[in-house]
């Protein structure tokens, strides 16, 4: 334990340090823990266990639009059946939707997946909402399946491979 504390300690005082990460697009992501970082986590797995998730805030220019998640292993909600578990979650502010930055941000969640390792992931999203539909089949998610939750809505169930 007292080995994670100080891996965590050294990460948040590298991380501080570390630029925002900007892609052509002015698009930008920025985070506390960056993957390279991250990468020396998973090669401690054995000494750390597992770490449920790698959480990104989005920025444009100056101004905070979303975050996502990549999940080291699928999780679900409260009502949610385990078989829609998801290993991406994404969330955009409600004012800056409809502007792209949720396609670009499962984009960036995807190569992040892939870097750390993952040969497929799971993205689910409610039948209801379109947008986020929308977002995942742009992104080439393949519908595999749906499920009806304890609260009666219906979540899609999609896969994306990497090899």
């Amino acid at each position: 334990m007292e080995l994670f504390i100080n891996l965590l300690t050294d990460i948040n005082l590298i991380s501080q340090q570390l630029p925002t990460f900007i892609t052509n697009t002015k698009f930008c992501i920025y985070t506390l823990i960056f993957l390279d970082i991250l990468m020396i986590f998973l090669k401690q797995k054995e000494i750390l266990g597992d770490f449920p998730k790698f959480e990104f805030d989005l920025f444009d220019d100056d101004r905070r639009v979303g975050m996502v998640q990549v999940r080291q292993s699928a999780s679900a909600g409260v009502g949610v059946p385990e078989e829609c578990s998801s290993h991406i979650y994404y969330e955009i502010n409600e004012h800056e939707r409809g502007k792209g930055y949720g396609k670009e941000a499962l984009k960036l969640a995807l190569v992040e997946a892939q870097k750390i390792g993952f040969e497929m992931v799971v993205v689910t999203c409610d039948q209801d909402n379109l947008a986020s539909k929308r977002i995942i089949e742009a992104n080439s998610g393949k519908y595999t399946n749906s499920r009806v939750c304890k609260d009666g809505s219906v979540l899609l169930r999609y896969e994306f491979s990497f090899y």
